[in-house]
């Protein structure tokens, strides 16, 4: 599994959350146990019991008008009172329970993000249309929605919100994977941030600085 970009705003897949049996008196995984959503970035975790008794750690993208699955991941270690959660013996979180919070980093990172507890998991997945018009206006609507409630607002780095509706209006007229594609991916560059991203099975393409020489690693016409 690839390892987690954080701080990024993206297009994830739909994911189902999961439920498990009762905790394990003593178990150092029940501290982290429920879900918890992060101050900022929109990120929502999952962490119970599956239903083979394992802890798993499921994560969602939230926003205001949707909730899609991203990663999930179980235990591969513990140090302390951390526990790294990932894949094939590989970590890619590091979580511990600090207080009322949950404290979650990347491994070799300093920085970290802090989550709240919430009382119940967030109706996740949301809806995806069968139609692939209708799924393409979707995403559009998601990416969006994602920028406007967690970017942050950088003095240096002001993107133009008018022309949401404009590009929306384009795709609704124009509605293929192609014009879908470019739209996302003027509005990263628009951006000019590298920590801000679109991804999608034909598509990668990731913010650049302003001045950086411009690649090919973007192919729209592969969009379907």
């Amino acid at each position: 599994m690839a390892r987690r970009r954080w701080l990024w705003v993206g297009i994830a897949a739909v994911l189902t959350a999961c439920s498990g049996p009762a905790r394990a008196p003593g178990d150092r995984n029940t501290a982290i146990e429920g879900a918890w959503q992060s101050a900022g970035y929109g990120y929502v975790f999952d962490i119970a019991r599956d239903g083979a008794g394992r802890t798993r750690l499921t994560s969602y993208d939230r926003t205001a008008a949707s909730c899609l699955g991203g990663d999930s991941s179980t235990p591969v270690g513990r140090d302390g009172d951390a526990t790294s959660f990932g894949e094939d013996g590989e970590a890619e979180l590091v979580v511990r329970r600090q207080g009322g919070q949950l404290v979650v980093r990347e491994p070799g990172s300093a920085g970290h993000i802090r989550m709240n507890r919430l009382e119940e998991p967030p109706g996740c997945p949301s809806a995806i249309s069968r139609n692939a018009a209708d799924r393409r206006l979707q995403t559009f609507d998601v990416f969006w929605q994602n920028i406007t409630e967690h970017y942050p607002p950088y003095a240096h780095r002001k993107l133009d919100t008018t022309g949401r509706e404009r590009d929306r209006a384009a795709l609704a007229e124009h509605n293929t994977g192609r014009m879908l594609g470019k739209l996302l991916g003027d509005t990263v560059r628009e951006l000019g941030d590298t920590h801000t991203g679109i991804e999608g099975e034909d598509l990668s393409l990731y913010g650049k600085r302003p001045g950086t020489r411009a690649s090919d690693d973007m192919d729209t016409d592969a969009c379907a």
